[in-house]
């Protein structure tokens, strides 16, 4: 798995996957960003989020595949 992460300007970066997929990281307007994406903390509790639930819906779909 690979990703980018490029700097565009002040605290925004743009994040790019190797799927081709893209998101706009940002700081709020009170530590110097301009508040146009999330901030890399929360995407890392998404990521988690997202990853825990996919594991638990791959675990019930193979539970009812029996």
């Amino acid at each position: 798995m690979n990703a980018r992460i490029k700097w565009v300007e002040g605290l925004q970066f743009i994040g790019e996957s190797a799927t081709n997929h893209a998101i706009i990281m940002d700081g709020d307007v009170d530590s110097g960003g301009k508040n146009t994406g999330m901030r890399p903390t929360e995407l890392l509790l998404i990521g988690l989020g997202g990853c825990s639930g996919m594991d638990v819906a791959s675990v019930l779909q193979k539970r009812n595949n029996r």
